[in-house]
């Protein structure tokens, strides 16, 4: 006979004939069982031990004579450990110290026992060392190990518990010898002698089970590898509080299985249900060193903080000294009410204290920074436990001014209020999308400020929520180590048994912030009774015997006088309960223990219920009986709370909404049933464990009773279950697998994982990870793996590479085989933004499509795997067929009767406001609208994402059809809080008009339509005007050929109303193709009550002009007319394809000591280089050797550097005294172009190239023939150059550099030069452009000497990169992109990273040197680092001297000079690998790196206090940046990386490979017109009297760039006819003379000629601008007339006008302001009053309303309304000058 194959192969022993085995052999097998499947498996190495024991200690000695011995017999058993405890704590102390630490303990009258054991000290504490404990000794506490975790010791009389298998395997044989064995006991307890009588010799097994127990109790031996030292005592940890003894553990049979429960646990079968007894537990006995914290002696923090105690109680004392002073993590495990949330409030306490910028007096205020930089966290586990925190908080911590505020799928914060508010409560998954979102967004920033996160209930790791637990505790761990900032987190939890395993995973100190109290620390002891009834569950019976066991506990309370709660689970069955046990107590005749009349305040209480319109809560009320749940009104459920509290009512049924959010005891709780419908998984489920427990806690009133008593009443099958959970029998293990790949996903969209391996590290951090190690079998990992990879590394990488490539799957990652690299995609974004599970993902990606209707939508959202768990039951099949035929307008596909059916027609309902009888459809309904919300959003983003513009356009409108519970194709105006009767009228008769339509209406005319009167009529309009909608203009400017700028005016169309818009109202902006089927560019804006007009450019690719683009612009929260705006194409004129650049010939490279004759040259350049590169090569011959204008378009910047060298060169070898001008577009970038200059040619020539940066530089240039290098950038230079066109004499060579920055700037000059210079050879340098001939031509270079080459054309390699985001521009998002950066710069030899700000650069350095302290010893320095650290010691700013001994440099011009220079030197010489700069630095850096970072690619500019405007760096910043990037000498590669925007990526891509396109800056569209300095440049010249008609208006534009782009891009500049280049230049001019027209100028004198205004000497005299007249003409006419009375000469200025009006008027010509009395001839300002636009005259109002106006106020606001529009009274009445008089008052104003 051998054991079964199946078992041996289990234990993993080979099969023995059970015969052969011998007595010894068979101790040795039976040893070697399994216990338990959760211990089973022997600890793995290097795994720390904790108090979850798989096996027992050894066996309790013998009784002897010895001192200890003696010791324990004379002294009571509580005494004992007391006793050891301090004999061990005193080894070093005298005799008499420890015989009145002894006299303390037990009193003068054992004086005696003292001295016996002073004598015998050392025998007694040797003899307790060697032998085994029965009670666990502690070196410095008196408590003992919890009864689950205690190390009972069996003797051979009396076996103790130990763990056995649940399942015992026995074959028959073993089976008969067993009885066998029985037998002979029998016979032996009877006098006979069974060996004597000759029986077989067989196993006496139940012998041999009990030495099997002993040797268990010993702890595993080594092992025969010897890689397992044997496990002799368990750690006892300082914060344990056990109030059981080992040796008091009684036992109950669980399944088979034999648990450890307290002494005094009964069992009994009481007919109809069986019922298990716990008693309530003793409480522990205080150490000698512990008491209660008085609040007095507390700080200022905690006495104002808890000023209604008078001390903490015993919990918060002992957990005092590490919650409130120090900032330790902590895991508390105590029992409900025990008062765990003081606790979290201690450490809040502490965290506030810490923040204080001042330290607390006794009547000053907290001194906290504001609550935008700090965050406290609390995760409570359910939206109405957090509610409850949330008011208890607010109440605490009002005096210190910390705003607490809840943050629930419910109670939604703006950012605002995010910003203000110092305490968060929240729920897991809420805070877990929080931290998903990460980067970028305002709740993503949330994260990065938390000081403190305090989570609670977190034993409930092992339900199915705990992968969310899991999830936000791992990513708050590695926020840690990744930022390097200290963020305290606290865990509260119920008494579990594997605290240890939590506390490792909280990140704990074991011997520190470890505190385990058991129940016995609960206000008011619970007994606790477990009732099984019997029965089949859900059977008639089964209920039945549910209530009659119910109704017997509450019979048995009611006798004994106690009030009792009885909880159910529905709140219809809170009515049909309290009927039920009514009816049960009359039959039992105990009715007279319920009546409410024998309370006298019971009359008090008949008026409230008078006013009830509760019928049902009224008549059980006069029965002694209450019902309290959520869907009663706040004042019926108030009296019936009061009731109760007052003992009127004696049984009230709830629901658990008492338990959780209203503070109500009773002596007694009774739990009826423990089915409870889940809706999110759509059917019955256990209730939860949290519940039971939290409705324990309401059992005993601290006031009135010593102890509280709950009962639970289940089914027979769940009692096991419910009394192990709550006696918290088994370890909790990890559902972190469950979520595993919806983790994972998350943690790639946010970037924390980027790789397999950064994955395997996250796990580490996981709960999972610490259970696997403890308890693999569970997790199926074989012994041996975790023995061989204690770390699991292997098994931790096999998990992310599985998950990964599930996310491959549903196209959510892309994951890079060879590279390990995880990358996320949109899908993947989304799906983790909101919540979105993979498997939804994979449904979605089956049945998305680009065109679907309502019908299809709605099946889409119901085909969601989150609805999955829905099920149909029968009953609910004829009201689901009622919704769907009078609440559903769209169309089911399919049956109803399936989950998806189910799903469609609640949210058609739930939209329709239908009424659902049923509560489980109910509570189904409120699942799926909630999570249908969040779906529909996910999926309106996929579809944006996709450019799917019809789905988008019904997704948006079902998202908000959800969120309004109203269907898009009703009346808009039910958004608003209109009446019935007036929203049926509107239906009735206006439900055709159009919200547009209904404004355009009088009140009466709309009341008169709707047949309602003129009232409502206006409060429909009124409502009609709230309706977020935007005007919109447009207009359009081709790029090229194929792209095109839209640019967008939206004006705010809308009255706005804070109370129904609050303080911003969202749109998307998106533009159409012509079919309406793609979306081409799409934008979110924001509106505010103060927004006028906001301006939205897109450009959009034009592969073929169409005929037409359409503009959507929709609300994002409200439901509208959302008609698209056209665009009309027809006329619009693209330009031409770009020519083909220039190609890069094949020729042999120049050499330069064959290419340069001059040994000058020669010698200039024979150290830098051997040959010309191929650019150069190629145009070599044009530059120095012909006198040819010339253009040279390349990528390289240094290749055309040196060829405007050699350009030089050729001028000063054609003549010595050569005058050279070189322009660069900016200033900064002249000091560098300088230095290069002077390095060239200052010995070979003996000429110090001159810098002009200030005018005086121009007035120290040589005069007459003598030569000069001059550098310049053009607003120096331009602002002389107009006045004195001949300011710089003879010039011979001009150097235009980097034209592809051409601004309106440096246009005009360039254009002023050659005008000025005709004869002067001029040659332009530009990276490669889309087209160069019209630059050419401007510049005057033929085509043989344009070198237009194409982007590729270098002669080193350069690789530019894009890693696109999708977040919006923000601090986090910068922070997101630098852990990419640092990823990239790591393999870099040298880096130069650009951010968008100075202020930023210091941002960016701490967050690089947190990467590089998270990889220490790698850093960026390359020298060594005692020299770094020396001059790093030098900077003032000491994070930047931080940053610099990580080797990382940070310039910009806000730094003192030696600072900068430090930084530039330690990059250049390699000392530092590193260096950070501002964009706007990229002109002016001197030093080149192998790698170029460009860190975003937009910036912030502030338009007013609150609003900014967020810019794209413009396309020659980015060329700039670029050519940063040069390859080492010994590497010839170079990179440029850009991380920027999705939208920003395809763009800066495009160009930066096809070269970029060129356009004037002069002039603009008609919205945008001219560039004021085109218009004021003009204007001078006008007055210089250089321009005298309209002609020599289009002779100065026809030397500017602008008239040849105008020819070949007419539409770009608002023309829209091409024609002849002249005819353009004409109109242009006509336009720009307008424009002088417009601030009053010029006067035109013909049809070409036209004279300067009094009012234009006015503007010189005055030193007025152009612009600055634009300003002040834009005004508001008051503004202007009030103006113009307060100036400083307006007295003078009066009289002055006044006597031109006399002298007027004497000349017979008329007045100036109205005719003479009873004369009909009208004056000369009434004439042209009368001339002036009707919109002038409506600004100026008729005289008759003027009002309090005299005459002359009203004759100002004509000229002055006049002067505003362009206009100009013309004539000899005096008009003019009394215009320029009001005019000059103005300017005196306004200085």
């Amino acid at each position: 006979m051998t054991l079964p194959t199946e078992l041996l192969q289990l234990l993993q022993i080979p099969p023995v004939p059970l015969s052969t085995i011998d007595y010894s052999s068979a101790l040795s097998l039976l040893a070697s069982l399994p216990q338990s499947p959760s211990h089973s498996i022997p600890s793995p190495p290097q795994i720390d031990n904790d108090p979850t024991p798989s096996l027992l200690t050894q066996s309790s000695p013998s009784t002897s004579n010895s001192a200890y011995s003696h010791l324990s017999n004379s002294l009571d058993s509580t005494l004992l450990p007391s006793v050891l405890s301090i004999l061990s704590t005193s080894t070093s102390s005298s005799d008499d110290q420890l015989a009145s630490s002894l006299l303390d303990l037990l009193g003068f009258e054992a004086i005696e026992s003292v001295q016996s054991i002073v004598e015998n000290r050392a025998a007694i504490l040797k003899e307790s060392d060697s032998l085994p404990q029965q009670l666990p000794l502690q070196s410095k506490s008196y408590h003992q190990p919890p009864p689950h975790l205690s190390n009972p010791r069996p003797s051979a009389a009396e076996s103790s518990y130990s763990p056995t298998p649940q399942i015992t395997f026995q074959s028959k044989e073993e089976i008969q010898a067993a009885k066998r064995a029985r037998k002979g006991r029998h016979r032996v307890g009877a006098g006979g002698d069974y060996a004597a009588d000759g029986g077989d010799q067989e196993f006496d097994l139940e012998e041999m089970r009990r030495i099997r127990e002993e040797e268990l109790s010993r702890g595993p031996g080594a092992l025969v590898s010897g890689r397992r030292e044997a496990v002799e005592e368990h750690v006892q940890y300082p914060h344990v509080y056990l109030s059981t003894t080992a040796a008091s553990l009684g036992s109950l049979h669980f399944a088979g299985q034999k648990s450890a429960m307290p002494v005094g646990t009964t069992r009994e079968d009481r007919g109809e249900y069986e019922e298990i007894t716990i008693p309530a537990p003793k409480a522990v006995p205080f150490r000698f060193d512990e008491a209660l914290l008085p609040i007095k002696d507390m700080d200022q923090w905690g006495q104002r903080t808890f000023h209604a105690y008078k001390s903490l109680n015993r919990l918060q004392s002992i957990v005092f000294p590490l919650a409130y002073s120090t900032s330790e993590n902590l895991l508390i495990c105590a029992p409900t009410g025990a008062g765990k949330t003081d606790v979290a409030l201690l450490t809040i306490l502490r965290t506030l204290s810490l923040l204080s910028l001042s330290p607390l007096t006794k009547n000053g205020t907290a001194d906290l920074p504001p609550a935008s930089t700090w965050k406290i966290i609390y995760v409570a586990p359910l939206k109405a436990l957090a509610a409850e925190i949330t008011e208890k908080f607010r109440k605490r911590l009002g005096w210190a001014g910390v705003r607490v505020r809840e943050l629930t799928g419910d109670m939604k914060l703006s950012k605002a209020e995010v910003e203000e508010t110092g305490v968060i409560v929240t729920t897991p998954e809420k805070w877990d999308v929080v931290t998903r979102k990460g980067a970028g967004t305002g709740d993503g920033e949330v994260a990065e400020k938390v000081k403190l996160l305090i989570i609670d209930e977190v034993h409930l790791l092992h339900e199915d929520r705990g992968a969310v637990i899991e999830s936000i505790v791992a990513r708050t761990l590695r926020q840690v180590e990744s930022s390097q900032t200290v963020i305290r987190i606290v865990g509260l939890s119920a008494t579990l048994p594997n605290y240890v395993d939590v506390a490792d995973f909280l990140r704990v100190n074991r011997e520190k912030g470890l505190f385990y109290f058991d129940a016995s620390f609960r206000p008011v002891p619970l007994e606790q009774h477990f009732l099984g009834v019997k029965g089949k569950p859900g059977s008639p019976a089964s209920r039945a015997g549910l209530d009659n066991a119910a109704f017997d506990k509450v019979a048995e309370l009611l006798k004994a006088g106690h009030q009792v709660m009885v909880f159910v689970h529905a709140r219809k069955d809170t009515v049909k309960t309290a009927q039920t046990l009514r009816e049960k107590a009359l039959a039992e005749g105990i009715a007279d223990l319920l009546d409410p009349n024998d309370n006298e305040k019971f009359f008090g209480f008949k008026k409230d219920l008078a006013g009830s319109r509760n019928r049902e809560m009224k008549e059980l009320a006069g029965q002694g009986f209450g019902i309290h749940h959520a869907g009663m009104l706040r004042s019926d459920r108030n009296i019936t709370e009061r009731m109760f509290e007052q003992n009127v009512t004696k049984v009230l049924c709830c629901t658990a909404t008492l338990a959780w959010g209203v503070n109500l005891p009773a002596y007694a709780v009774v739990i009826k049933g423990t089915q409870i419908y889940d809706a999110g998984k759509g059917s019955f489920v256990d209730l939860s464990i949290l519940d039971v427990l939290q409705i324990f806690g309401r059992a005993g009133r601290p006031q009135y009773e010593s102890q509280g008593v709950g009962y639970i009443c289940t089914t027979s099958d769940k009692l096991d279950h419910y009394t192990q959970a709550i006696m918290q029998q088994h370890p909790i293990e990890s559902k972190f697998v469950e979520g595993l790949v919806d983790s994972l996903n998350a943690e790639i969209s946010l970037g924390t994982v980027t790789t397999v391996d950064e994955g395997s590290r996250w796990l580490s951090y996981s709960y999972l990870f610490v259970r696997m190690r403890k308890n693999p079998m569970v997790y199926g990992i074989p012994v041996d793996e975790v023995r061989n990879d204690p770390q699991l590394g292997g098994r931790r990488r096999d998990l992310i590479t599985i998950s990964a490539k599930r996310l491959v799957e549903a196209k959510m990652i892309e994951y890079d085989v060879t590279m390990d690299t995880l990358v996320p995609t949109d899908l993947g974004r989304i799906a983790s933004r909101y919540y979105i599970r993979n498997a939804s993902i994979v449904v979605f990606n089956e049945m998305f499509r680009p065109r679907m209707n309502d019908a299809q939508v709605l099946r889409l959202i119901a085909s969601s795997v989150e609805f999955a768990q829905i099920s149909v039951r029968e009953n609910e099949v004829e009201e689901l067929t009622k919704l769907n035929k009078e609440s559903a307008p769209c169309d089911v596909v399919g049956p109803t009767d399936t989950s998806a059916g189910k799903v469609n027609v609640l949210l058609q309902a739930y939209i329709s406001k239908a009424y659902i009888e049923d509560f489980a459809l109910v509570s189904d309904s409120g699942y799926v609208s909630q999570n249908a919300a969040r779906i529909v959003r996910a999926l309106l983003e996929m579809a944006m994402s996709k450019r799917w513009a019809p789905v988008t356009l019904v997704l948006m409108a079902m998202s908000k059809s959800i969120e309004r519970r109203m269907w898009s194709f009703n009346n808009p105006l039910r958004q608003f809080d209109l009446s019935p009767d007036l929203i049926y009228n509107i239906e009735q008769w206006a439900d055709d008009y159009a919200p547009s339509d209904i404004v355009a209406m009088s009140a009466a005319e709309f009341g008169k339509l709707i047949h309602q009167n003129e009232r409502l009529g206006a409060i429909a309009i009124s409502a009609a005007r709230q309706l977020p909608s935007l005007k919109v203009t447009h207009s359009l400017q081709p790029i090229t050929h194929d792209l095109l700028r839209v640019r967008l005016v939206l004006s705010r169309d809308f009255e706005w109303n804070e109370k129904k818009h609050g303080t911003v109202e969202a749109f998307w902006v998106w533009i159409e193709d012509s079919d309406q089927l793609s979306i081409l560019q799409v934008a979110r804006v924001v509106v505010r009550e103060s927004t006028k007009q906001l301006v939205q450019e897109f450009v959009v690719p034009v592969t073929s002009t169409p005929t037409s683009l359409f503009v959507r612009i929709v609300s994002d929260r409200w439901l509208n007319d959302e008609e698209p705006h056209l665009i009309d194409l027809n006329h619009l004129v693209m330009p031409i394809q770009r020519p083909d650049p220039l190609p890069l010939l094949d020729l042999p490279l120049l050499q330069v000591r064959d290419a340069l004759k001059d040994p000058r040259v020669r010698d200039a350049y024979a150290s830098q280089m051997t040959a010309l590169d191929p650019v150069q090569t190629q145009s070599f011959h044009t530059i120095y050797h012909t006198g040819n204008n010339a253009l040279i378009c390349a990528p390289s910047a240094p290749s055309r550097g040196t060829l405007l060298e050699l350009a030089i060169w050729r001028a000063f070898s054609k003549n010595s005294n050569a005058r050279v001008l070189f322009l660069t577009p900016r200033k900064a970038l002249s000091r560098n172009v300088r230095v290069k200059l002077r390095r060239t040619f200052a010995n070979s020539l003996s000429l110090d190239p001159i810098i002009i940066s200030h005018t005086k530089d121009i007035d120290a240039l040589p005069r007459g023939d003598k030569p000069f290098i001059a550098v310049s950038s053009p607003s120096t230079l331009l602002k002389r150059l107009i006045a004195q066109p001949k300011l710089l004499g003879s010039v011979d060579l001009i150097i235009a550099h980097d034209l592809h920055a051409l601004d309106s700037v440096y246009e005009l000059l360039l254009s002023r030069l050659r005008w000025a210079h005709p004869t002067a050879r001029v040659v332009g340098s530009s990276s490669s452009l889309q087209d160069a001939t019209d630059l050419a031509d401007w510049l005057g270079a033929p085509p043989t000497s344009t070198y237009a080459f194409d982007p590729s054309s270098r002669s080193t390699a350069l690789t530019t990169k894009y890693q696109p985001f999708s977040a919006p521009h923000s601090m986090a998002l910068l922070r997101s992109m630098v852990k990419p950066a640092y990823a990239a710069m790591r393999s870099a030899k040298s880096t130069l990273c650009l951010v968008p700000s100075r202020a930023q650069c210091r941002a960016t350095a701490r967050d690089l040197v947190t990467q590089t302290a998270a990889n220490l010893p790698e850093t960026f320095v390359a020298g060594t680092l005692e020299t770094v650290e020396t001059y790093a010691a030098t900077l003032t700013d000491p994070e930047l001297g931080e940053a610099l001994t990580h080797g990382i440099a940070v310039f910009h011009a806000g730094l003192k000079p030696e600072e900068q220079e430090l930084a530039l030197r330690l990059f250049s010489s390699g000392y530092v690998r590193v260096l950070i700069a501002p964009r706007e630095e990229c002109w002016t850096l001197p030093v080149r790196a192998s790698l170029v970072i460009i860190l975003g690619a937009q910036f912030a500019v502030s338009r007013t206090d609150r609003e900014r405007e967020i810019q794209d760096y413009p396309l020659p910043e980015i060329l700039q940046m670029q050519t940063l990037a040069v390859p080492p000498p010994d590497d010839g590669a170079a990179e440029c990386l850009i991380l920027c925007q999705k939208e920003q990526a395809e763009f800066y891509s495009r160009f930066l490979l096809q070269g970029i396109p060129l356009e004037s800056h002069l002039a603009g569209l008609a919205d945008v017109s001219f560039d004021n300095l085109l218009v004021s440049t003009l204007f001078t010249d006008i007055m210089a009297d250089r321009i005298k008609d309209r002609q020599g208006v289009v002779d100065f534009l026809s030397w500017t760039y602008l008239a040849r782009r105008v020819e070949s891009n007419p539409a770009h500049y608002d023309e829209p006819v091409p024609g002849q280049q002249h005819d353009q230049v004409a109109r242009l001019a006509d336009r720009l003379f307008s424009v002088l027209e417009l601030r009053c100028c010029v006067l035109a004198s013909g049809m070409t000629d036209f004279t300067p205004s009094r009012l234009a000497q006015l503007y010189v005299e005055r030193g007025v601008g152009i612009d600055d007249v634009k300003r002040i003409q834009e005004l508001s006419l008051d503004k202007l007339v009030s103006l113009s009375k307060t100036s400083k000469g307006s007295k003078e200025n009066g009289s002055a006008s006044q006597s031109n009006g006399d002298a007027a008027g004497e000349g017979g010509e008329g007045g100036v302001t109205s005719s003479a009395e009873g004369s009909l001839t009208p004056t000369p300002l009434e004439n042209f009053h009368q001339r002036l636009p009707r919109a002038v005259k409506d600004s100026i109002g008729e005289h008759e309303c003027a009002g309090e106006l005299v005459k002359d106020d009203y004759d100002s606001r004509i000229l002055l309304a006049a002067w505003a529009a362009g206009r100009i009274p013309r004539g000899a009445a005096g008009l003019e000058e009394h215009q320029c008089a009001l005019v000059k008052k103005l300017l005196d104003a306004r200085a």
